[in-house]
């Protein structure tokens, strides 16, 4: 694998209908200059990428998927829609089907939808599957006429989002609809162990709107539900401290891969 794309000869891996059903090795590389689309640089995966970077991207790594996503990075990416009607954009990838799986990821970029509606998540923007470990520490924008759903980790969840951390921005305009949260969205599945620092209070806490979903053992912030900073491990219970959480000198809750 090499570490440049020439952007007029780029084609997502795994399109016209032909998936990608392999094992992917990043090997930890990084790949830079991936153009702006948003179909990834996967179009639809079905097999395994792990231990891969993309910088300085105009995509994310998948547009589909319903395989394992594991350890993958996107940094100092701007990943635009305009003048689309449902633009649908995540920072790893943009849909997580009910196999799907996204592991240890993390997106730091800008992720930006401008026209009629849309829906943007700092991991996916729809999530049926499951999402572990991941966290957002970019910025999500929509400006939009009609309707815009906006998470740190995801738009909308009817799957499982399970130790995922937002420490990103999210600012919608929409004179219309409109749904927002630290987390996700709109939250229709399980959002356990998970953590909430937002730079701006545009999003509330941790879920925009729940219809069937559930929240367990989630924070905003920092602070337990008396808005007490908390310091203490022990007040995190059920938070695995072994191998995937750690608080760090400033009191903020942090991923071990971090």
């Amino acid at each position: 694998m090499t570490s440049y794309v020439r952007k007029n000869n780029f084609k997502p891996i795994g399109e016209n209908m032909f998936a990608f059903f392999g094992i992917f090795l990043g090997s930890e590389k990084t790949l830079s200059g991936l153009p702006e689309s948003t179909t990834g640089l996967f179009a639809a995966n079905h097999g395994d990428i792990y231990d891969l970077t993309l910088k300085n991207s105009g995509s994310g790594i998948a547009n589909l998927n319903t395989g394992v996503i594991y350890r993958c990075f996107v940094k100092d990416a701007e990943i635009v829609a305009k003048n689309q009607e449902n633009a649908l954009l995540g920072g790893i990838a943009n849909t997580n089907y009910s196999s799907g799986m996204i592991i240890s990821s993390a997106f730091d970029g800008k992720i930006e939808i401008n026209g009629v509606g849309g829906q943007a998540g700092g991991i996916v923007s729809g999530n049926y599957g499951h999402i572990l470990g991941c966290e957002f520490k970019g910025d999500i924008l929509i400006n939009a006429n009609s309707y815009a759903i906006a998470g740190g980790i995801s738009a909308f969840s009817y799957g499982s989002l399970t130790d995922t951390l937002n420490n990103g921005k999210i600012v919608v305009n929409c004179p219309t609809q409109s749904i927002s949260g630290g987390i996700v969205g709109t939250l229709g599945g399980y959002l356990i162990n998970s953590v909430s620092y937002p730079k701006t209070m545009n999003a509330p806490a941790l879920a925009g709107n729940v219809t069937s979903g559930e929240i367990i053992n989630c924070y905003y912030k920092g602070f337990d539900n008396y808005g007490s900073l908390i310091t203490d491990e022990t007040i995190f219970d059920g938070f695995d401290f072994e191998t995937m959480w750690y608080i760090s000198d400033n009191n903020k809750m942090c991923l071990y891969w971090q």
